[in-house]
């Protein structure tokens, strides 16, 4: 039936879901934690005074690692939940088959396509400006 399908397939998206999501917050991890260390000795911030802007230009401007290294790390990762999806695509689709069937190409391009896309439009809102994506 056609919920029971929809139900099989639509876990083919949860990889690129969680992967766009762990990328994402790479960006804030590393290139906002300049005071990361300090929080987690002082989770409770007893006895800290509010920041003045120029230490809070000053940690914006010396990240834990430079931005091009996020860049690729996120990369990988929706590179890897695509891959992901893509496996998990293939596995559901044969499992929704008659046994004995063979699975053709043509079969698989609409929801290969869909899975791309998704990919697609991850890595088109990575590049753009954080303010721009929330």
């Amino acid at each position: 039936s056609l919920g029971r399908d929809f139900r099989m397939l639509s876990i083919v998206l949860l990889p690129l879901a969680l992967s766009y999501h762990i990328a994402h917050n790479f960006t804030h991890f590393f290139l906002e934690s300049a005071g990361f260390t300090g929080v987690i000795l002082n989770p409770l911030g007893i006895n800290t005074l509010p920041l003045s802007p120029a230490e809070i230009h000053t940690r914006h401007i010396s990240p834990l690692v430079t931005s091009s290294i996020v860049y690729y790390l996120q990369t990988g990762i929706l590179i890897c939940g695509s891959f992901i999806s893509f496996k998990l695509a293939y596995n559901r689709l044969m499992r929704l088959l008659p046994n004995g069937t063979k699975l053709k190409a043509i079969q698989l391009l609409p929801l290969y396509f869909m899975i791309f896309m998704f990919s697609f439009l991850e890595f088109l809102l990575l590049m753009q400006a954080m303010i721009m994506r929330h």
